[in-house]
């Protein structure tokens, strides 16, 4: 879509990279360390319902540290631009 867009290859890519993996990475780091941080979470059974606790405070705790690493994607220009 971007080169579609009009974008070169190389600021596609760039715009693809810096937007999207940075908010990932900051989500994903997070969501581990807060995985590792309850106890007993990584140990958990799929269908035990602690797992699904600690997945749950762990993909909140991931959205919530990405949202201002997003934002400051999107005021430092690097969004999706048609």
């Amino acid at each position: 879509p971007l080169l579609r867009a009009g974008f070169s290859a190389t600021r596609a890519l760039r715009t693809v990279v810096v937007a999207e993996a940075m908010g990932i990475a900051v989500m994903e780091a997070v969501d581990v360390a807060v995985i590792l941080s309850i106890p007993g979470a990584v140990d958990a059974h799929f269908t035990d319902g602690f797992f699904w606790f600690g997945m749950a405070v762990a993909l909140a705790a991931g959205y919530i540290a990405a949202l201002p690493v997003n934002y400051l994607m999107i005021r430092a220009g690097y969004r999706h631009q048609h």
